[in-house]
């Protein structure tokens, strides 16, 4: 390998590796459930780890993952990709069986139902622990109280909910973003 390929390979990696650190994986869930109707539609979930949302009681259940759809099931749009919409959902602190359900859809659009979960109503809230580090801790008023509630972002790109996954970086003070790309030196 030059001198001149050797220097390309530790730039390219120098400059394009963190954009690819900061691009999530691909989530794996432990359920999912398929659609009577159309077997490609699902429903992907998991419980979120513990403390990830401190509830009021350790009994409660709570779930997150995707809705997804294939292309071209929302006819008659011209859907030709895939729509993956993130929901969070929370039993409620007592009867969850004949709790009513509550769905929460930040405003926006373009605002994440977890600006919601987090800050406004859900069952936790985000608060900086003793030690200096963040952590979650039950929000006495948090509408999990009488209700069973169903956070969802959307629409599409709000939040957690994607269509195809595209890595790119975004310049918030030129208004551009560019697509990473990867560079492959061959020696000869």
């Amino acid at each position: 390998m030059s001198i001149l390929s050797f220097v390309f390979v530790v730039i390219t990696v120098l400059t394009v590796s963190p954009a690819f650190a900061q691009f999530p994986q691909p989530g794996s869930f432990t359920n999912v459930l398929k659609s009577p109707v159309d077997p490609n539609v699902t429903i992907s979930y998991k419980e979120p780890e513990t403390g990830t949302c401190t509830t009021v009681f350790e009994s409660q259940k709570q779930y997150s993952g995707y809705i997804g759809l294939p292309p071209f099931t929302l006819a008659p749009v011209q859907q030709n990709y895939p729509i993956n919409t993130f929901f969070w959902f929370i039993e409620a602190r007592q009867s969850p069986e004949t709790a009513p359900l509550t769905i929460w859809l930040n405003g926006g659009p373009g605002s994440s139902s977890m600006i919601g979960f987090f800050q406004e109503n859900g069952p936790c809230e985000v608060v900086q622990l003793s030690d200096g580090t963040y952590g979650t801790q039950s929000r006495m008023w948090g509408w999990d109280r009488i209700s069973n509630v169903l956070f969802i972002d959307q629409p599409n790109q709000v939040g957690f909910s994607y269509d195809t996954p595209t890595n790119f970086s975004v310049d918030l003070i030129h208004g551009t973003f560019s697509k990473a790309i990867v560079f492959v030196a061959h020696s000869n």
